[in-house]
């Protein structure tokens, strides 16, 4: 490309006038120096092939207008950025106030990053808090969940194993009513027989108190074992109990027909078929009723559950037994029933009257706090996610995975034909240990909370049931079907007996209002932006348009080097040679030229 060169005149009539370098006679009166007026001379109009040449050239260049330096960069930054204080640094006269204004831009950029520490800190801590709410609906019920305190029923004890048939025939002497099928009619004087079951008795509990002295620190003075505690031989009976097979373990425990005398759901009366039985190490055989139409749309007992249940009083093993009645745990709907676990003991010629408050639990996850997520289908009959089975799983995973035994303490869940029980020494002191090992480490069988659960508040009250009244008008379909005919012609006598045999439960809804807890997020990212915002405009007055200034002269800066390494590349090209046209300087009493 040319440049095209004006003269400035001076006169009445100032003009420009172009010069025509094809005319250079025109040019003489204007130049001063020969210098000049020779390189206007020589200079030679190119041609159109060498315009167009050279104009692609500078088409496909990156820097047709590169800056000039850094420095030039910068000052020409400063002298448009609405950045306080930069523009009083660049045209402050005094060096005074120049470092003055320095040092209070620095004070605030350091400032405004200590505050963004402080924001930055809170946001990443992940604060939440609980949004309470009280809403008004219809209500799902809660499952329920009942168990005898009598795990074995007496009338059974000969499907029992051999160990338990030895334990209660030698050493425990059965119902003395003459009239009962289940009472000790042996001729043979107890005394006189040798008491088999010490020795395996004497065996356990010292295998146990060796096991639980060298793994868990719960030494105790040894002694001789002369006579054992009740507690002994109750935990000694529950060891060899669940040393059988499921199939006999169902088939002693009290069945539902014997159990279940009315069930009724909001004044409508409920099925057997209903209640789904499953098998608890500590109380036998348990039912849970979870109807999945069992909705309450009233609150008080007319809009809940009424059940009338018998606890089979005459079939309740001795010694062993020492307390009547009925454990009841009022949980989840698709959640195990743990009878260790919010159980509540209800007692016969009792009405146990339950009254529920709803409480919904719904949690952030992470990163504000760990929850697991319910991934269960409610067309399976998976049991939900909840701690406890989380816990139970995990202890019960740990000791299959290092005794290649299962403890029947624990769920039974997912536990396959080929894993046995562990029975014999090896394997008993080896779950032991591992029980140990879970209980010392805190973090063994570390479980999050579910991101959602229902808990249920309870509020209970008794009163005594039945009336004398009641008691004649239910005797006959109580009775109805017995298999102890003696029993009944006892309650016939007195209405203490069938009092003593019957209770009843009321579970209901205290109103259907509930509470929701919902965590939310203490300080979300939309609160980080704002805070942001406000902390840069209150210490150093920038915005977010500002803050693209900042970005536009980062965007100058790598323009400016890749520019400049691109023209030394350029430079060193093949078959390229720079050639430099030098126009003359003129003096001082020279006209200038403007290019």
């Amino acid at each position: 490309m040319h440049r095209r060169s004006s003269v400035a005149i001076s006169g009445e009539d100032s003009h420009q006038e172009i010069i025509d370098p094809t005319t250079p006679v025109q040019m003489v009166g204007f130049f001063k120096t020969e210098s000049q007026l020779n390189f206007v001379k020589n200079y030679k109009q190119p041609d159109e092939e060498s315009v167009q040449t050279r104009d692609s050239e500078d088409t496909q260049s990156p820097c047709l207008r590169p800056p000039k330096s850094f420095f030039r960069i910068f000052y020409k930054y400063a002298s448009r950025a609405s950045l306080n204080g930069v523009i009083f640094i660049l045209h402050s006269k005094k060096p005074v106030v120049k470092l003055a204004w320095v040092a209070l831009l620095l004070a605030a950029i350091g400032a405004t990053l200590f505050h963004l520490y402080y924001l930055f800190s809170i946001f990443f801590e992940y604060q939440k808090y609980s949004k309470v709410s009280l809403k008004f609906n219809s209500l799902q019920f809660p499952a329920v969940t009942f168990c005898n305190m009598n795990m074995m029923r007496m009338s059974q004890i000969s499907n029992a194993s051999k160990e338990i048939q030895i334990l209660f025939s030698n050493d425990i002497k059965g119902p003395t009513n003459a009239s009962s099928p289940y009472s000790n009619t042996s001729d043979a004087d107890p005394q006189s027989e040798p008491n088999t079951y010490d020795a395996s008795l004497l065996e356990w509990v010292q295998q146990k108190e060796t096991a639980l002295c060298e793994h868990c620190d719960y030494c105790w003075e040894q002694g001789e074992f002369e006579n054992s505690s009740l507690y002994e031989v109750d935990d000694y009976f529950m060891y060899i109990y669940n040393k059988q097979s499921l199939d006999q373990r169902k088939l002693l425990g009290h069945q539902l027909d014997g159990m279940l005398r009315m069930c009724s759901f909001a004044e409508r009366p409920c099925s057997s078929k209903l209640f789904l039985p499953n098998l608890s190490a500590k109380y036998g055989n348990c039912y849970t009723l979870e109807g999945k139409d069992f909705i309450s749309h009233k609150s008080g007992p007319t809009g809940g559950l009424e059940l009338i249940l018998s606890v089979e009083r005459d079939e309740y093993m001795p010694i062993i037994s020492s307390s009547v009645g009925a454990r009841v745990i009022i949980h989840e709907r698709r959640t195990p029933p743990f009878q260790d676990q919010n159980d509540l003991a209800i007692s016969p010629g009792m009405h146990t009257m339950i009254s529920l408050k709803q409480v919904q639990i719904r949690r952030i996850g992470v990163p504000y706090s760990p929850c697991e997520p319910d991934t269960t289908s409610a067309q399976t009959n998976e049991y939900r996610y909840t701690t406890s089975v989380c816990q139970k799983q995990c202890e019960q995973a740990y000791i299959i995975a290092m005794c290649n035994c299962y403890d029947s303490d624990l769920t039974l869940d997912g536990i396959d034909n080929t894993t046995g029980q562990c029975i014999n020494k090896p394997d008993r002191q080896c779950m032991y240990k591992r029980r140990c090992e879970i209980e010392k480490d805190d973090n063994a069988c570390r479980c999050n909370s579910p991101c959602g659960e229902t808990i249920y508040e309870k509020t209970i009250a008794t009163i005594p049931w039945p009336t004398d009244s009641f008691v004649n008008a239910i005797y006959p379909e109580i009775c109805n079907g017995r298999t102890q005919p003696s029993f009944c012609n006892q309650m016939n006598a007195s209405t203490d007996v069938l009092k003593q045999e019957l209770f009843k439960l009321s579970i209901y809804f205290e109103d259907l209002n509930y509470e929701e807890l919902v965590d939310q997020p203490n300080y979300e990212f939309t609160n980080l932006l704002s805070d942001i915002g406000g902390s840069i405009g209150l210490w150093i007055g920038l915005s977010v348009l500002s803050l693209f200034e900042i970005v536009h002269l980062l965007v100058e800066l790598i323009r400016y080097l890749t520019c400049r390494r691109w023209t030394k590349t350029e430079a060193k090209g093949p078959g390229r040679s720079e050639q430099s046209v030098q126009v003359p300087e003129a003096n001082e009493e020279d006209v200038s030229l403007e290019t």
